[in-house]
């Protein structure tokens, strides 16, 4: 995500106002999130984000796509990116019935944008942050569950001052810890990180990589990614706010 023109002009609050504009690789899988709330703080219309280049069709087959993710029910909400000839009032991202969207994307909410063949695609949003609340996500055990970065700074995954992992399975055998897992676009695969604990190796603790050692890569800021939990009850994600 890149963070631009970030400043404070007439908010009387911690927030921040600013944009960032993210790119879309066309003929792809994109995996990216909301980071912002609205200015008075509600949640932003999903037709009130800028998308630039995208391909629209009264055809869900050839119209770029948006699929939001809900970890207790394993599936999706899709939206579709919509024109019609003669029905310009009805353009835009429409859901699965071909309607507008009353619901809006909360900050912190990820998706998958499966775009179609096309150069010059990205996502413009604008909005607030806060600049003192950290962010916990509650994870659902035995579950897949996507998530950004919420942040403007990227965090590495084995600091507990930038995030902390509360009740997480650690394990010495990829099968049965929890799993983290970073989608790249432009190679269509994923990189990924397993929470490691073996007995005796207590140096070699938290977040490796397929390799088994402790990644020197961290989450960019408003990166997207799943978490693949293992069953159990009280697992969460707190990213620490860095502008605080």
């Amino acid at each position: 995500m890149d963070l631009g023109a970030v400043h404070a002009d007439g908010i009387v609050s911690s927030d921040i106002v600013g944009y960032s504009t993210d790119s879309m690789v066309g003929g792809k899988f994109n995996m990216g999130g909301i980071g912002f709330t609205a200015v008075d703080g509600d949640d932003l219309d999903l037709n009130n984000i800028t998308f630039n280049n995208l391909t629209k069709s009264d055809d869900s087959a050839t119209a770029d796509t948006l699929l939001v993710w809900d970890a207790n029910t394993s599936g999706y909400t899709t939206y579709y990116y919509y024109n019609a000839e003669g029905d310009e009032e009805n353009w835009g991202w429409v859901d699965a019935n071909w309607e507008l969207p009353d619901s809006k994307l909360a900050a912190g909410t990820a998706f998958w944008f499966k775009a179609k063949a096309g150069e010059g695609k990205s996502m413009t949003q604008a909005g607030a942050i806060d600049s003192v609340a950290d962010t916990t996500y509650d994870i659902v055990g035995g579950k897949f569950n996507m998530l950004i970065n919420p942040f403007s700074a990227a965090v590495d995954l084995n600091d507990e001052t930038t995030i902390e992992f509360t009740n997480l399975t650690k394990s010495d055998d990829s099968a049965t810890a929890d799993t983290l897992l970073v989608w790249d676009a432009t190679t269509s695969g994923y990189t990924t990180y397993y929470y490691y604990n073996a007995e005796g190796d207590e140096e070699n603790w938290g977040w490796v990589d397929a390799n088994w050692e402790l990644p020197d890569a961290a989450l960019p800021a408003g990166t997207a990614f799943w978490f693949k939990a293992k069953a159990g009850e009280g697992k969460k994600i707190t990213f620490y706010n860095p502008t605080k």
